[in-house]
């Protein structure tokens, strides 16, 4: 018999645990590896680290995408928004952050630490998005 039910995810996992944790009150715990915040941060953050593109062709370049996945999927990658479902969580968490991670930038996770509804704890580690 099941007793007690935990989530762990990573990156986009990490997120989509964050989104369930806000909605689910019978998680025992989620241990969280680089969660983002929101999708449109991310492409914000990877394009801002080149700074060869304005971030309005940016933010056109993100709503184009943006309105193609509605038309197919029936699905707004906006609502992904891990940042606002974080303080509905009612579960402890453990958010790990690579303190080289260029992908997902620390102050994701600290954020989402800061913003998370129960007990939790952050981790800093180091390493990048895709050390072992």
């Amino acid at each position: 018999s099941v007793s007690a039910i935990g989530l762990w995810g990573r990156s986009m996992g990490a997120a989509t645990a964050i989104l369930r944790a806000a909605k689910d009150r019978c998680l025992a715990g989620c241990v969280l590896d680089s969660p983002f915040r929101d999708l449109r941060s991310i492409v914000g953050d990877w394009v801002g680290q080149s700074r060869l593109v304005p971030r309005w062709v940016v933010d056109a370049g993100v709503d184009l995408v943006r309105r193609e996945v509605r038309a197919r999927a029936a699905f707004d990658p906006d609502e992904v928004r891990p940042l606002r479902a974080a303080p509905r969580a009612r579960c402890p968490a453990i958010f790990g952050v690579a303190e080289g991670d260029e992908m997902v930038l620390p102050y994701h996770g600290r954020e989402l630490h800061e913003a998370w509804g129960s007990d939790s704890a952050l981790r800093m580690f180091r390493g990048e998005h895709n050390d072992d």
